[in-house]
């Protein structure tokens, strides 16, 4: 394979951890939500998949900043709160979780100004022309127009 070829963020740097706790919250949809109706058994987290599209779709500068800017825009911080809920005996516990603060990956963060920062980064990084991505991971009803992120 030729070494001039440039390497795809995907390669270098990817937010894995960001994108675990995502998924595992989208699991099983927003409380009271259509998709939490029927759960299909091969559908991958969207979360899971917008990460792993955006980092294949762009190529990684080579700058740790900017690669720094990239993946915080794309999963977020990562931040712990404390939770509180019964055992089995009626004992309130108390436990540390973490969760993502910012980035386009939770769920709900399917439009704004991150997202949008993205798809202008994707539009530059193929001339201008949007690049066709087919489906390859989500499918439980949910659709990108044939184009990433509806492009």
């Amino acid at each position: 394979m030729p070494s001039d070829i440039p390497k795809r963020l995907i390669e270098i740097a990817f937010p894995l951890k960001q994108t675990s706790i995502s998924s595992v919250k989208e699991k099983y949809g927003p409380r009271g939500h259509i998709s939490g109706f029927h759960l299909w058994p091969a559908r991958r987290p969207l979360a899971a998949c917008r990460a792993a599209l955006v980092a294949t779709l762009l190529t990684d500068s080579g700058d740790p900043i900017e690669r720094k800017i990239i993946l915080e825009k794309l999963g977020g911080e990562v931040k712990t709160r404390e939770k509180k809920k019964k055992d089995t005996e009626g004992i309130v516990q108390s436990e540390q979780e973490e969760y993502t603060e910012g980035g386009i990956l939770h769920w709900g963060r399917e439009s704004g100004p991150d997202l949008d920062w993205f798809r202008k980064k994707i539009h530059t990084a193929y001339n201008g022309q949007a690049p066709k991505v087919l489906d390859p991971f989500a499918r439980g009803g949910y659709t990108v127009r044939g184009h990433a992120f509806g492009m």
